[in-house]
């Protein structure tokens, strides 16, 4: 009966293979509709996912709404769906379900998950945000429950799709990434410069370090900042996520779709230097706290990548590139018993339980890596005023507010430099950036800002600065002059006008000539390449004499703000 219904499908006139092609043969000959059936395990996935990893799924989507190099990662978790859905569509196959096999297989999976996330949590280090092992977690948990909810079967036919998840955790090409991410950015300012002297305009100047000074209405001075989030890095980026999976479900000749790859990022790069172009159009004659000028600024990137994007593919139409599927319909192995076809409910249970322990920890993630801030026993600071305390009883000094930085931290954002001296001459900075977009301190967190400008980062560990509050301690050196300074940074909440927005205090503090040669306190000797990259490794480490002052700088800050916050409630 098996053999002959096999036989009757495969055998079949061209209109009835149409007609029948959704259909898979069971051994009892009844037909399956497979789309249909794979709606409700689809729906269920997406939840069990967001439940184990609300923070990381947040994260993903808000970074779609900012200009950063990585923007369009959070495309990464569903063109993989879509990606095995197609496959499945492009060449059926049959799918047989083994509770056991499922279990076994899963497993490994769903417990690497749970193991990644519990280290990061409970022993991390800053490396665990900047390598971002959570979205690594996100799609080991993801594999494991689409093979509980489809099958081993399923998920292996779509082997593509589950490689072209795990391109979802940079952290194995990070420090590439950010190298090749300054060379973008050196090309679009080269560009743009060029384009400048070529139309004589001095509505925009250059005023150096990929900075330029424009006149505004009334002749007024404002600075626009041309940054690795705006240099075009983000639109090729996300061009490469959604080319790869439409290379890989289209036939075509392999020097055509490399063609017309390059021309693809080609355009995305110099529609984006007509962007900044636009931008500073638009400040000239708008000024950047107008409407226009923000709008500008957070959705033409989106509507030209979107236009672009649909142009390519339409052009890989014209290329030659199609979509082609198969009419036969694959049977079982007469050596296959199906025993089921469904996902097993006990499985199901399982899997959920892990995402509501997963998602506890997801939560507790960026209190962890010293991305937020909580007091010793456990609870939130309350807010406070966003004013700096004196230090051994010198004022705070103010030196400059940064307008173009709201590009990057928000339209509401200031940031502001101040500075503590002491009667010997020595000075400590301090920058603080206040946001009520919280996500983009996240996003343009400071190692990654220095590893962009390419600092050398001699020490990098997370610093517990006191009352429970965990700061990050960076120690780098500046490529052109060689000079060393250590950095030490932690973000909290403030009260900004009666609501509640973060605050990023940077302290900053040039290393003497005659210390330059002082150990340095290094994490990198405390953890192996393994827990560098995973950020699994306990990166609380003792801070070295070169670091004392700016943390006992840190710790009187603190207190002070406490202090003066419990002084007004």
């Amino acid at each position: 009966m098996q053999q002959a219904h096999s036989q009757r499908i495969i055998g079949a006139t061209t209109g009835e293979a149409t007609r029948q092609r959704r259909l898979l043969p069971t051994p009892g000959g009844v037909p399956v509709q497979r789309l249909r059936g794979a709606l409700a395990p689809s729906a269920l996935l997406a939840f069990v996912v967001l439940l184990a990893f609300p923070v990381s799924a947040l994260s993903l989507w808000k970074g779609m709404q900012t200009d950063s190099p990585l923007a369009y990662m959070g495309l990464i978790p569903l063109l993989a769906f879509l990606t095995a859905v197609a496959h499945a569509w492009r060449k059926p196959t049959y799918v047989w379900r083994d509770t056991v096999t499922e279990l076994v297989v899963a497993t490994p999976f769903l417990l690497a998950a749970l193991g990644l996330m519990y280290a990061g949590t409970r022993l991390g280090s800053i490396y665990f945000w900047y390598n971002r092992s959570d979205l690594l977690a996100l799609a080991l948990f993801g594999i494991g429950a689409a093979i509980v909810l489809f099958g081993v079967g399923a998920v292996t036919r779509s082997w593509f799709a589950v490689l072209y998840l795990i391109l979802l955790w940079p952290g194995p090409y990070q420090e590439h990434l950010s190298t090749l991410i300054i060379h973008i950015t050196d090309a679009t300012v080269v560009a743009l410069d060029a384009w400048l002297r070529g139309i004589d305009w001095s509505g925009a100047v250059a005023a150096g370090d990929a900075v330029y000074r424009v006149t505004g209405p009334g002749g007024v001075e404002q600075y626009v900042g041309v940054d690795s989030p705006c240099a075009g890095a983000a639109g090729m980026f996300g061009f490469l996520i959604v080319a790869i999976p439409a290379l890989y479900l289209t036939t075509g000749r392999r020097a055509r779709k490399l063609a017309w790859l390059a021309l693809g990022l080609a355009l995305l790069w110099a529609l984006n230097v007509g962007r900044i172009f636009v931008l500073l159009w638009v400040a000239s004659s708008q000024g950047v706290e107008s409407e226009l000028f923000w709008w500008t600024h957070a959705s033409l990137g989106i509507l030209l990548f979107t236009l672009a994007v649909s142009l390519m593919l339409y052009l890989g139409y014209r290329f030659g590139f199609r979509f082609e599927r198969s009419n036969e319909i694959a049977t079982a192995p007469s050596m296959l018993r199906i025993r089921r076809q469904g996902a097993t409910p006990l499985l199901v249970l399982a899997t959920l339980a892990l995402a509501l322990g997963l998602g506890a920890l997801n939560r507790d993630m960026i209190d962890a890596v010293g991305l937020s801030a909580r007091l010793a026993d456990g609870t939130t600071i309350r807010p406070f005023a966003a004013a700096l305390p004196a230090y051994q009883g010198v004022e705070p000094r103010y030196i400059d507010e940064y307008a173009w930085a709201s590009q990057f931290f928000g339209r509401n954002s200031t940031y502001q430099r101040f500075a503590y001296s002491d009667p010997d001459g020595g000075v400590i900075w301090v920058d603080t950036v206040v946001t009520d977009e919280r996500e983009r301190l996240d996003l343009f967190n400071l190692q990654g800002c220095y590893n962009f400008h390419g600092y050398e980062m001699s020490a990098v560990s997370t610093v517990d600065v006191g009352y429970g509050i965990v700061a990050q301690q960076i120690q780098f050196v500046m490529p052109d002059s060689g000079a060393r300074w250590i950095a030490l940074s932690w973000t909290w909440p403030v009260n900004q006008g009666g609501r509640e927005v973060h605050e990023r205090v940077t302290l900053l503090q040039h290393v003497a000539a005659e210390d330059v040669d002082a150990t340095v306190t290094r994490q990198d000797d405390a953890l192996s390449a393994i827990e560098r990259l995973f950020g699994i490794g306990n990166g609380r480490v003792a801070v070295g004499p070169e670091a004392e002052e700016v943390l006992a700088a840190g710790n009187a800050i603190i207190r002070g703000q406490l202090e003066n916050a419990e002084a007004s409630q």
